[in-house]
């Protein structure tokens, strides 16, 4: 593969942005802000929010910004919370358009000038194989250059598998199946989380669900799952290579605001 080719663009938008949000109205218009004032090609970047459905400042901020910028959200019960939010992030991704799906949070800041050029402009260089739709790009954060809880993923890979996680700890599942399947890097692009630094009652109820969930990581579910979703990246990136096309149909979501309440038809607006 020629080491100064860029990553294939669809014509859709460059980046779906995705990431939940709950009591926090003013932390939320700063990160998207930190990502739509830092980036160049404004208009190919789309947001796609998890709002809870008895959260009406978060609803109201959401249906402002989505006057203003390419916004959906999916306003749905809040369910088992955190407990369940790869699920949210299922949903989120099944309606992204993008090229790439970048995992942020509403308590995180884009701090990288450009990103989206510098994300646009990444070359495929030293990657074993030759589909490049199959990649994970990693988002170090300020101060802690080792963690792996934000980054770019193809929008292909999440095809291929069907799901972003079967589990909540959907970062660490994530990475590491691209990890396995020798298809991670990082990028030259840095986040600011900050998580540590935010003692609301919605970063004690992340952190207690985390905690809960911390023995699915490593259970037989999550274990065995890792090896199937590899299983099928591989077997994607063989097909590609000996010229064989996936041919399973992929459903297109397409209202700005799209609200999921009890007995209500999956996919249809209201408002």
């Amino acid at each position: 593969m020629n080491e100064h080719q860029t990553f294939p663009r669809s014509d859709g938008p460059l980046v779906s942005v995705i990431f939940p949000s709950r009591g926090r109205s003013s932390w939320l218009r700063q990160a998207i802000d930190s990502l739509y004032s830092l980036s160049v090609n404004k208009d190919q970047i789309e947001y796609i929010l998890k709002v809870d459905d008895d959260d009406d400042e978060t609803i109201a901020t959401v249906e402002k910004l989505a006057e203003e910028i390419d916004l959906r959200a999916i306003v749905s019960p809040r369910g088992n919370g955190y407990a369940d939010i790869h699920e949210w992030y299922n949903e989120m991704s099944k309606m992204a358009r993008g090229d790439w799906i970048l995992i942020f949070n509403d308590d995180c800041r884009m701090v990288t000038a450009d990103w989206d050029h510098v994300l646009l402009h990444c070359t495929v260089d030293k990657l074993w194989h030759s589909v490049p739709d199959v990649m994970m790009t990693i988002v170090p954060s300020v101060g802690r250059p080792d963690t792996k809880e934000f980054f770019f993923v193809r929008r292909k890979v999440v095809e291929i598998l069907g799901m972003m996680s079967p589990i909540a700890h959907m970062d660490n599942w994530l990475t590491s199946v691209m990890e396995f399947v020798k298809s991670l890097r990082v990028v030259p692009i840095m986040v600011d989380h900050f998580s540590d630094r935010i003692g609301d009652k919605v970063r004690e109820e992340s952190d207690a669900a985390s905690q809960a969930t911390g023995p699915d990581l490593m259970g037989r579910t999550a274990v065995l799952s890792r090896f199937d979703a590899a299983a099928k990246l591989l077997a994607y990136i063989n097909d590609q290579e000996n010229g064989k096309a996936m041919t399973e149909p992929r459903t297109s979501l397409n209202p700005r605001i799209v609200v999921r309440r009890p007995g209500s038809v999956p996919g249809t607006a209201e408002g």
